[in-house]
């Protein structure tokens, strides 16, 4: 007896539910930090569809906004200027390990626009914590490649938070 009532309650609620106006739940009905990432839809929010100033730092967490590391690395793995980096290594070609003093989130990459090639070159590949590099969890790694997929070495630029 006791599941039927059960099973009309769970359903009766079910029901309710399904008859909630469209847009009836606006910003002052949701809780603090109870939207996350994982619960938006890929491309459901845009830069056309924020308001002008919608997104300030204030509003960001702490690291989002920061650059914590930044380098400017030659096709031969030296750096040439940087920040935040405390060792580089090329394994191989188009492959480079940098090392850093905290475990990155995110990177961001471009072609130094000095480089022989670049009409030949595929997009950069970045991939952070990388266990194929020294110092795992804190380092990132960088992969290059030609126009037709092999490894290849070219000076790159990269930004780190």
């Amino acid at each position: 007896m006791i599941s039927i009532v059960a099973l009309f309650v769970a359903l009766g609620g079910g029901a309710y539910a399904a008859k909630v106006a469209k847009n009836s739940v606006g910003t002052s009905q949701l809780k603090k930090k109870s939207v996350s990432t994982d619960k938006i839809k890929g491309l459901a929010v845009t830069d056309l569809k924020l308001a002008d100033g919608a997104v300030t730092e204030s509003k960001l967490d702490d690291p989002t906004m920061s650059i914590r590391a930044w380098a400017r690395v030659t096709s031969a793995g030296a750096l040439t200027a940087s920040s935040g980096i405390t060792a580089i290594t090329k394994p191989a070609t188009g492959r480079y390990c940098l090392q850093l003093g905290f475990s990155p989130s995110s990177a961001v990459t471009s072609f130094d626009a000095a480089g022989s090639n670049l009409g030949n070159t595929k997009p950069i590949l970045v991939q952070t914590n990388s266990p194929l590099c020294p110092g795992e969890p804190n380092n990132v790694r960088v992969f290059i490649a030609n126009e037709v997929g092999a490894d290849a070495d070219r000076g790159f630029y990269i930004q780190i938070n």
